[in-house]
């Protein structure tokens, strides 16, 4: 007859009972059966959300500032227009569509831009067509702002509105398309092109929607006519 206590042999029992259990466990999931439980769980994550975590992660305080400043600032050109319609003898829809629109088109590409790389993307290439298009659209309405730049009548535009109102936003949103087309192969670099135009955009509507509300009450002034 045994001599060891009643409580080592349960607890012999137990072990024994749990090793049992372990091995049929292990035996029922097969490596076959284990790839088939994987495979639509990797298809729904993507094969590229540890890197695009890993390259977008580090931007996102970035465009927190970028993306907040800009909506904060579209508010303030509701602001701008109030005090732009005090002077309606001195403005006209033609120069409001020429030189007031695109501010806030570059500061509402800006706030897009960074929801954009702020969404929780699965791979890059979503990211790189809605960029692109970002960028394709600004530079095309861009051309449009030219246009009525040129065909108004209110104000002749000199050298540095040319600049600011034409060459860097075209610039900036040609930049943002190249940059977005080459995301998927170059991503670091493009990421820091794509930061600094967002930045270059909200910059440029600071600008302009600052030397239009100067312009206007500037102007407005008995005794002063020009810019």
């Amino acid at each position: 007859m045994s001599t060891r206590p009643k409580s080592a042999m349960a607890f012999h029992r137990t072990c024994r009972s749990r090793s049992t259990e372990t091995t049929v466990s292990n035996a029922l999931v097969t490596p076959r059966r284990l790839r088939l439980v994987q495979c639509p769980l990797l298809r729904w994550r993507g094969p590229l959300t540890g890197p695009t975590i890993q390259y977008l992660a580090p931007w996102a305080n970035f465009y927190v500032i970028v993306g907040s400043s800009a909506a904060a600032l579209v508010g303030v050109q509701f602001v701008v227009i109030a005090l732009i319609a005090n002077f309606r003898h001195l403005t006209t829809a033609d120069s409001i569509r020429a030189f007031g629109t695109p501010t806030v088109v570059h500061l509402g590409e800006a706030l897009v831009v960074s929801s954009i790389l702020s969404a929780p993307w699965h791979s890059l290439l979503g990211a790189s067509i809605a960029l692109t298009l970002c960028g394709l659209g600004g530079l095309g309405y861009a051309g449009i702002a030219i246009h009525r730049a040129r065909r108004q009548t209110a104000y002749k535009p000199v050298w540095d509105d040319w600049f600011w109102y034409a060459a860097l936003p075209c610039s900036a949103y040609t930049a943002l398309s190249a940059a977005a087309v080459l995301l998927r192969t170059a991503t670091q670099p493009a990421l820091f092109v794509i930061g600094g135009t967002s930045l270059g955009l909200l910059l440029i509507g600071i600008h302009n929607a600052w030397d239009s509300v100067t312009h206007v009450v500037l102007t407005g002034l008995p005794g002063d006519a020009t810019k």
